[in-house]
């Protein structure tokens, strides 16, 4: 830190911003003692070529046993501040060169209390702009409002390599006078988010006898995701519905779905061999929709990998959905898909978004495996609790703008 004295009274203390904002409070404490003042702060960069590339640095006014509101007379236009509320805006004015001088007003406790807590104010916003600029040293060009954006990604999980591209892509479209808008900057992310999830690839019947399966680890929610599918498609679109089951580790599953098949009053199909499959999708032949559910599998259990592909090259389904869970971590989802890929899904469904407190898994999921997004859902409720896809959905979700309700 470097220091600069007033006649033994004030000192402005000039820290890096890559330093430790503690060090420089130390220093102030170490020269001025513990009953300092902090007056003023401000940041300037120092060095650079036409202000651009300098070195940020934090400027510390200080003083000890000085009050600033000193008993000399106040000017006219200094009362004429303070009445209109002005005062403090004035104050720091008059800080704005390297040193600051003592302010003449009448000792106001009230106004001495103001000024603190407005400098604390200051000081944490410093504190946090310098840790999140540290952060992301590579960002530091962003304005402000582009960081604050970067940052809510990241919270959101969306990955921080896709994060980092997604802004830099809006810096270098905006204009320079465009980048502290932050409104027009939330409209720009939105847009961009939603063009980076491709269309949703909901299931459409156009010929009979449409077979669809629903893979993925267990419990994730594929029982419950086909009961959805199956009363919407039956009791609102008016199809023929037909339902297949070869989930038989899990005795409640099948159970689950016989419940909601009486309800919705269509066959339900229980097999437990390839043999089986073969003669259940001949009985269902006539029906406009097949929704089959498969156990849930672990994705490191080869024998039960094997068995699910063996499954499918019997049921040869017109499409695959690989059913995974928003509440689980990025790693463990990109693990699920890898494992899954060999049985050639075609789309993606997430589950749970009820339960989950961060949405920006779906992007980077969506982005890094290239597969369309056919469906969402958020709770138990049976047929409600779905929806189609929608990426303008999905980046309303990530910006905080909608809010999952069930």
């Amino acid at each position: 830190a470097r220091i600069a004295r007033d006649g033994g009274q004030l000192m402005i203390i000039k820290k890096y911003v890559e330093e430790s904002m503690q060090k420089a409070f130390d220093a102030v404490k170490k020269d001025l003692g513990a009953d300092a003042v902090i007056l003023h702060t401000k940041t300037r960069k120092r060095n650079g070529i036409l202000g651009l590339w300098g070195k940020e640095m934090v400027e510390i006014t200080a003083s000890k046993d000085v009050n600033i509101m000193q008993n000399a007379p106040a000017q006219p236009e200094e009362k004429s501040a303070m009445k209109d509320g002005n005062f403090l805006s004035d104050l720091y004015k008059r800080h704005e060169g390297a040193v600051a001088k003592a302010i003449p007003a009448q000792a106001d406790p009230a106004l001495d209390s103001r000024i603190l807590q407005y400098e604390l104010n200051e000081i944490k916003q410093l504190v946090n702009n310098v840790l999140k600029r540290s952060q992301y040293a590579e960002l530091s060009n962003l304005s402000d409002e582009l960081l604050d954006f970067h940052l809510l990604l990241v919270q959101q999980h969306v990955s921080e390599d896709l994060a980092k591209e997604i802004i830099q892509r809006i810096n270098n479209e905006l204009r320079n006078e465009e980048l502290n808008n932050r409104e027009l900057i939330r409209e720009v992310l939105k847009k961009t988010l939603a063009n980076m999830i491709k269309q949703p690839d909901p299931i459409t019947v156009n010929t009979p006898g449409k077979k669809v399966a629903f893979i993925g680890p267990t419990g994730v929610g594929k029982t419950t995701t086909i009961a959805k599918l199956a009363a919407n498609f039956a009791l609102q679109q008016g199809k023929n519905v037909g339902l297949i089951t070869i989930d038989t580790y899990r005795i409640a599953a099948v159970e689950q779905l016989r419940i909601y098949a009486d309800i919705i009053n269509i066959p339900l199909e229980v097999v437990l061999t390839v043999h089986e499959m073969k003669r259940a999708l001949e009985k269902l032949k006539g029906k406009d929709l097949i929704l089959i559910d498969t156990a849930g599998r672990s994705q490191n259990n080869k024998m039960q990998m094997s068995e699910l592909k063996a499954f499918l090259e019997v049921i040869d389904p017109d499409e695959t959905h690989l059913v995974l869970s928003t509440i689980t971590n990025y790693q463990n989802v990109m693990d699920t898909i890898d494992k899954f890929k060999y049985l050639d899904f075609d789309k993606l469904l997430f589950t749970k978004l009820d339960e989950a407190v961060n949405f920006g898994l779906i992007l980077s999921v969506i982005t890094k495996v290239s597969k369309s997004l056919s469906y969402l859902t958020m709770g138990q409720n049976v047929p409600d609790d779905i929806e189609i896809g929608d990426s303008r959905y999905v980046a309303e979700l990530i910006l905080g703008e909608r809010h999952i309700s069930c």
